[in-house]
């Protein structure tokens, strides 16, 4: 299967080989710290991602019914966790608004903390109680981008194609 990498602030990478977070040292190709944590770091994680400027790393499960996002502290070089979620049904992307929030598309909609069938929950960056809001895109949530600026959601959904595209400071739909 095939498994992501990230990279941090050069030269640090962080793959997701199976079951654990693995800080590298990409000039000198040595690991620097393993993380391992079967609870939330499992074979079905296939999404990784990064922002630097809150120095956290973001997993999360894809296909999974319930599917959850976990959140690891990467400040020390050393892959800490600090929170999980289940945040829906059948994951299928996670994507980071940088400095700014997150979301996961569930093909079967996000169930936290709304209830709003079929939404892309946005969260805060350093807690998943945060909830920015909720974004409305259509049937079975496929994949989500946010605009250079952080100004702005697309959101594509998998019943029929169409693209939704929000405000996230309102997530009021613009289209």
């Amino acid at each position: 299967a095939t498994r992501p990498i990230a990279f941090v602030n050069d030269p640090r990478a962080i793959p997701l080989p199976a079951n654990s977070l693995i800080t590298l040292d990409t000039d000198q190709g040595t690991v620097l710290n393993t993380s391992t944590n079967r609870t939330y770091l499992d074979d079905w994680v296939r999404e990784l991602r990064i922002d630097p400027s809150v120095q956290k790393a973001y997993v999360a499960d894809h296909g999974l019914s319930p599917s959850s996002i976990s959140r690891f502290s990467i400040s020390t070089g050393t892959p800490v966790f600090e929170e999980t979620v289940r945040s829906g049904s059948n994951g299928r992307a996670l994507r980071i608004n940088p400095g700014k929030g997150l979301v996961f598309a569930c093909g079967g909609g996000n169930s936290a903390p709304s209830g709003t069938p079929y939404g892309l929950t946005y969260y805060g960056l350093n807690s998943f109680l945060d909830y920015l809001g909720v974004f409305r895109i259509g049937t079975y949530p496929l994949d989500a981008a946010f605009s250079p600026d952080g100004a702005t959601l697309f959101g594509l959904n998998g019943a029929n194609q169409d693209v939704t595209i929000a405000r996230t400071d309102t997530a009021a739909t613009i289209y």
